[in-house]
């Protein structure tokens, strides 16, 4: 939940977003999937639906950044496209058995694939 104290931060630093925004994304994935078993009461599960949110506006807004490699992302060095890319992750993602992160996964791939799809048209 910190990401949301740090939100207007990040996404004016857009090095610091090129670099760390497909890690938060695929943490909170990762989250979203630990929160499954948690008491809905908790509201975990939404609170990370919620950061998530956020962090997918990020994306779309920087796409054109993260379509190109960056060696100093820790994760995804090759951006969004490609063998060890960030669509890659999230297709096997939305065949995971947690349904909330399934979903989100899922839907999240969709967006990807539209932007990969766009780039390839304008090619």
């Amino acid at each position: 939940f910190a990401i949301g104290a740090c939100y207007r931060q990040l996404r004016e630093d857009t090095d610091s977003l090129d670099e760390s925004l497909l890690e938060l994304i695929h943490n909170t994935l990762l989250a979203l999937r630990l929160a499954q078993d948690d008491a809905p009461a908790l509201g975990t599960a939404d609170q990370l639906c919620g950061v998530l949110a956020h962090l997918k506006k990020m994306l779309l807004r920087t796409a054109d950044r993260l379509r190109r490699a960056n060696p100093r992302r820790p994760m995804y060095k090759a951006g969004l496209d490609g063998p060890e890319g960030f669509a890659r992750y999230l297709l096997a993602q939305s065949v995971t058995p947690h349904a909330r992160a399934r979903l989100e996964s899922s839907r999240l791939f969709e967006e990807v694939c539209a932007l990969l799809v766009e780039e390839q048209a304008v090619r």
